[in-house]
């Protein structure tokens, strides 16, 4: 299993939480004196394709700016999804590939995890991890086919926590389930 370093970990909830409702920035017709300027995030240097991330403002479209600490780049990035109209607008094209995955989440209670670290262990079924989340507890993002995931969902709580224990990485037990 592979552990996750914080900044990753930080760096992908700050792209969901701007993708989710961050800021927007005013345009051209709301520069006012009382306009507010964004709030701009600090992005990681573990973006991918760039140099020395820094800023990361959401734009209202749902797409986003990132720039370059050192070169001073400007990169909008279109994580608007597969019908992205920025993807779309540039004639990016895109392919698409049924992988025949399905995804079960379940919060859990482990001990000899530490709070701060995400582990991620990509099995021949499909990608699992364990992400932190407050008050010690963890999310469990168990990527498998369909016909397994209904077969875990299916189960007794007792039951799951006897079929999670063997995939958590050495020195981590399920103390509960949420």
């Amino acid at each position: 299993m592979t552990r996750a370093p914080l900044a990753t970990v930080l760096l992908v909830a700050a792209l969901s939480l701007t993708a989710c409702g961050g800021t927007t920035i005013p345009g051209p017709d709301a520069a006012t004196p009382t306009a507010q300027p964004p709030r701009v995030t600090v992005a990681s240097d573990e973006a991918t394709g760039l140099v020395t991330p820094w800023g990361l403002a959401r734009l209202p479209d749902g797409s986003a700016l990132v720039s370059e600490r050192d070169t001073g780049r400007i990169v909008e990035v279109a994580a608007d999804g597969s019908l992205s109209p920025t993807r779309e607008g540039l004639g990016i094209g895109m392919w698409r590939h049924a992988y025949g995955q399905h995804c079960l989440a379940a919060q859990v209670t482990l001990r000899g995890a530490s709070p701060d670290t995400a582990w991620e262990r990509l099995r021949p079924e499909g990608p699992f991890a364990l992400l932190p989340m407050p008050r010690g507890r963890f999310q469990v993002v168990w990527s498998a086919p369909g016909w397994r995931c209904r077969q875990l969902e299916s189960l007794a709580p007792a039951a799951f926590l006897d079929a999670l224990a063997p995939v958590l990485p050495a020195g981590i037990d399920v103390a509960s389930m949420e």
